[in-house]
């Protein structure tokens, strides 16, 4: 990309996530870059996009789900207990940022066709469920969730990922939603699962 869009006026618009920033309550594009180790990574390479000599963006989503799909399956199929009770990533008192998959794609044409370029917009609809709200969705009002240590969801699921999966975040989209009229509209992640 770099080699092909220097010095143009191309649009390339590169996704980053919402985990880069760490824990927060009301996280922004203007939050300090905390990220955990699975995504410490993508940082250097979203700074080179905003300075590059070309008009790109950066979008970092939250949790994707949509269709039965994406990062809330590792709670939705998670294993059951013992008393089978479904277990939770880790204590299940963490916020989760999301964003519906077909809200997310809105968001990227908006990002595409209007950015000026050298700026994050993060793609997160309002609607930040405890993974605990997410797995009492994902079986209904009369089973059991339960906690699951977290070194067994660490040996379940991976270090990395998992320690990812522990952070307590919560965002708006705020800045997306003002510089595009971004509105996303989709049904949230619980209401989804009560759904199905």
């Amino acid at each position: 990309v770099f080699e092909a869009y220097s010095g143009t006026q191309k649009r390339y618009v590169h996704t980053g996530g919402v985990w880069v920033h760490g824990p927060g309550w009301d996280i922004t594009e203007d939050t300090p870059i905390n990220a955990p180790e699975a995504t410490a990574w993508r940082e250097p390479r979203e700074q080179r996009v905003l300075r590059a000599d070309f008009v790109g963006s950066v979008v970092e989503p939250g949790i994707v789900y949509g269709y039965g799909k994406g990062i809330p399956t590792t709670i939705t199929g998670a294993p059951k207990s013992e008393t089978g009770a479904l277990l939770l990533v880790g204590g299940g008192d963490q916020h989760w940022t999301t964003v519906h998959v077909d809200d997310l794609a809105d968001l990227y044409v908006k990002v595409l066709e209007e950015a000026p370029g050298g700026e994050r917009y993060i793609g997160a609809n309002g609607d930040n469920p405890t993974v605990r709200e997410i797995g009492q969705a994902s079986v209904g009002p009369d089973a059991e969730v339960a906690p699951e240590a977290e070194q067994a969801s660490i040996d379940r699921l991976g270090e990395n990922f998992a320690k990812a999966l522990f952070l307590d975040q919560q965002a708006t989209g705020r800045k997306s939603r003002l510089t595009f009229g971004w509105t996303p509209s989709r049904p949230s992640l619980v209401e989804e699962l009560k759904a199905k």
